[in-house]
């Protein structure tokens, strides 16, 4: 079992290995509230159609405990065309959304293009 070292709030000093092999490093696994031990402690966002549209979701978490003292965890929803070097663009409306341990979620048109998704995760 991989040792983890207690995060110090110094992002520049944190861990960078990946205990859990997961392939994101300890410093990021923090930022998103994953457990940096656990390879299925991860954030996943779902998807469904919904009744005027796709239905994007996921759970956001509060930054909570010791060592997140005085930060909020932020999350923004970004959408590209293009996997292969498109640009990811904020979704309008669905960004600097505080975690506060409740899934949140919007509804896209249906469109004929594709679209694609991310989250990101901010601490602050």
């Amino acid at each position: 079992m991989a040792s983890i070292a207690r995060f110090s709030g110094n992002y520049d000093a944190a861990e960078l290995t990946d205990p859990d092999g997961d392939g994101v490093p300890a410093w990021q696994d923090y930022i998103l509230g994953a457990d940096p031990a656990n390879p299925g402690s991860v954030l996943k966002a779902g998807i469904q159609r919904g009744g005027s549209g796709i239905v994007i979701s996921f759970p956001s978490l509060s930054a909570s405990g010791l060592d997140y003292a005085g930060k909020t965890r932020y999350y923004s929803w970004e959408t590209t065309t293009n996997l292969f070097g498109g640009a990811w663009l904020p979704v309008a409306n669905e960004t600097n959304i505080a975690g506060a341990n409740v899934t949140v979620s919007f509804t896209n048109s249906i469109s004929d293009r594709k679209l694609y998704y991310r989250v990101k995760a901010m601490l602050l």
